[in-house]
């Protein structure tokens, strides 16, 4: 069968994921993956790309740019939407991805030739259309175990949240203490912290989208208002395996561990602690059921380093393991700068960034260039130590 190669431009990708969130355009509050940096998670493009992309966007009429609060955050920030005509576009080039064959080859070896539709109605509950096409690789052939569900494991999956882990570089370290966590019983609970920007998400995306036969559940606090959303996204996530659990009954949350403790899952909570002080209790109850569970762990994506600062309960800190991210190592965080530096430059913005990954890929962008102006008697040198400053700023400040 002769195939087109399947790919998107940024611009396409950005149509498709806003697409999905078209409900939002008269909120006042939206999510996190309605801004720029949300919009490069879920899409996999690069945050210096963004604001171009999403430019061109707006000026073609597709995008509209708007002002609301994002939850957890206290003031109004830059979202964005789709207009009509933005929709019919993202509409079309839906319609023409989906038609386009790819050939799927399942564990075993065999292949298979189908369509992006007919693969994506089956994985829709667990990753975007965009989270698909990326898996498909230049051959235009799709490895099963990367999406599907294993033959014989009935396993479900829910990883809208997680963001798109494209290009992934380097932390083999880092995966492969995950990888001792998870296979370990000693510790259920993982607390995976760091500043914002050095790929925590980034880093446990990766790491669950290539785990077969577990159960996985990716949940961003944010979007988590009370207690009865947390049982409504928990619930939603064992219906497959359990239709009969009751989400309003009260020991929800020990029965909901109890009809897992046969099926191996991992959970993953991002921005942890909650922002909302009637989630303390729920999530106290919830990891104190999971502490006790033998088959569920749990990862905590903070930016507290000290756990006694976010955990609901102090009795859980004995099932607790801590892990503090740091940045990326030199060989990988050299291929996230948008230009080619002279050595001696790029040990300064390794230095100063730390190789944050966020830093390093916006210390060239426009966003940055609006910062920094020329200073009459200003060497390169420290031209680019300013840059790294308001990287840094913009990192630490969001």
């Amino acid at each position: 069968m002769s195939v087109t190669r399947v790919e998107l431009s940024n611009e396409e990708k950005i149509l498709l994921h806003l697409l999905d969130h078209t409900h939002y355009e008269e909120k006042m509050h939206v999510p996190h993956h309605l801004t720029q940096k949300g919009i490069s998670d879920k899409t996999g493009i690069r945050i210096n790309h963004i604001p171009k992309t999403i430019r061109r966007l707006v000026e073609n009429g597709e995008l509209e740019e708007f002002l609301a609060y994002v939850h957890g955050a206290k003031r109004k920030r830059k979202a964005y939407s789709l207009t009509e005509m933005g929709k019919v576009r993202g509409k079309e080039v839906l319609s023409d991805i989906q038609g386009r064959e790819i050939t799927v080859v399942d564990g075993l070896g065999r292949s298979k030739e189908t369509t992006i539709e007919s693969v994506y109605k089956k994985v829709q509950e667990s990753m975007s259309l965009v989270d698909l096409i990326e898996l498909v690789d230049n051959d235009n052939r799709l490895d099963e175990n990367l999406c599907l569900k294993g033959e014989g494991v009935q396993t479900v999956s829910r990883l809208h949240n997680a963001p798109l882990a494209k290009d992934f570089l380097g932390r083999d370290k880092e995966l492969q203490e995950l990888s001792q966590w998870l296979k370990g019983s000693e510790y259920p609970l993982l607390m995976l912290s760091g500043i914002r920007g050095v790929g925590k998400s980034w880093l446990v995306s990766h790491f669950m989208k290539r785990l077969v036969d577990w159960n996985k559940l990716y949940l961003d606090l944010w979007d988590i208002q009370n207690d009865r959303d947390l049982r409504s996204f928990l619930g939603d996530f064992a219906s497959d395996l359990h239709p009969s659990l009751d989400v309003n009954s009260d020991d929800f949350y020990k029965r909901y561990c109890e009809s897992m403790r046969h099926r191996k899952t991992l959970l993953v909570f991002e921005n942890f602690p909650a922002q909302q002080p009637e989630m303390v209790l729920s999530l106290a109850v919830f990891l104190n059921c999971i502490a006790s569970s033998s088959n569920i762990k749990c990862v905590l994506i903070s930016k507290e380093s000290n756990p006694m600062k976010v955990l609901p309960d102090p009795a859980l800190l004995k099932d607790l393991k801590t892990k503090r991210l740091k940045g990326l190592e030199a060989e990988h965080a050299k291929k996230l700068m948008a230009v080619d530096l002279p050595p001696h430059q790029l040990d300064v913005v390794l230095d100063m960034t730390k190789g944050n990954p966020l830093a390093l890929s916006i210390v060239f962008s426009d966003e940055v260039n609006q910062l920094v102006t020329d200073v009459p008697g200003m060497t390169t040198d420290e031209t680019l130590i300013l840059r790294c400053l308001k990287a840094m700023d913009l990192v630490l400040s969001g």
